[in-house]
């Protein structure tokens, strides 16, 4: 499954694999719960059979970018022991007609082969809203596709948990709202949810209090580079870990966040 997914274009990750990746997962009490739900659904699967119930297994994710959606399907993959399939939807966008609703097509043929988690990220880019798409093509070309999609989706195996990731949630179509069973949704991690992070990447208690409210507004995405900045700094000048390091790794941070925006106005 692993060289047909690659082949594809698709990321793959075997549970172990994702179980690494997991490790700085860090979900709100919310979302916890939900993944817990689902996780159950998954494991009692023969019961929701035999009582001819339809199996839940197909969840919508809603953040910015940087929030833990990505890494919630490493942690999904890893509890389950399953393999994952990360796939960008953008990259399936073919020109040639009929092109991307087949190759939608072979990514939905292939998980449903085996078990597996399927992350379907930037989910937008063919669940568009119909309504919104009018004239001639491509317009309706991308309306094939959302058909395709929904098409794919009633066909996907119960053995197939199916989680899609977008910041875009009104432009979803509405029969696309209706296939999912579960909504997740993403923010930027709030006091908690941050001293928890730092906490499983760094060891000295005082440290993260000094940095902690310099990191609120942040991304967990953002932490991770200022840290890995940080941690390469000391390693080059043998000296330790320390709040200035990690300031000055913000600093840079911010300032590659401001050179796009000063090189656009200055166009």
């Amino acid at each position: 499954m692993g060289e047909k997914a690659q082949r594809l274009g698709c990321e793959f990750f075997y549970p172990s694999e994702a179980a690494v990746k997991a490790r700085d997962f860090v979900p709100t009490s919310k979302n916890k719960t939900t993944i817990a739900e689902l996780i159950s659904v998954m494991r009692k699967k023969e019961v929701f059979w035999e009582a001819e119930i339809p199996l839940p297994n197909k969840t919508l994710l809603f953040g910015p970018p940087g929030t833990g959606k990505t890494i919630s399907a490493h942690y999904m993959a890893s509890l389950l022991n399953l393999p994952l399939m990360l796939v960008r939807l953008d990259t399936l966008i073919d020109s040639h007609l009929g092109g991307t609703a087949g190759n939608l097509r072979k990514i939905f043929d292939l998980a449903n082969e085996q078990p597996c988690v399927l992350f379907l990220d930037e989910f937008d880019a063919i669940a568009t809203n119909r309504k919104r798409l009018q004239g001639d093509s491509p317009e309706n070309e991308m309306k094939r596709v959302v058909n395709s999609l929904l098409q794919n989706l009633d066909a996907l195996s119960d053995e197939v948990v199916l989680l899609a990731a977008t910041n875009l949630d009104s432009d979803i179509d509405p029969a696309v709202w209706r296939r999912f069973h579960n909504r997740m949704d993403y923010e930027l991690p709030n006091e908690d949810e941050m001293f928890f992070y730092l906490g499983k990447n760094l060891a000295d208690h005082f440290l993260i209090c000094e940095i902690l409210p310099h990191l609120i507004g942040r991304t967990f995405s953002d932490v991770e580079i200022i840290l890995n900045k940080a941690k390469t700094k000391s390693i080059l000048r043998s000296v330790d870990l320390t709040a200035t390091l990690i300031q000055e790794s913000l600093d840079e941070l911010l300032l590659q966040e401001l050179e796009p925006r000063n090189n656009h106005e200055s166009l």
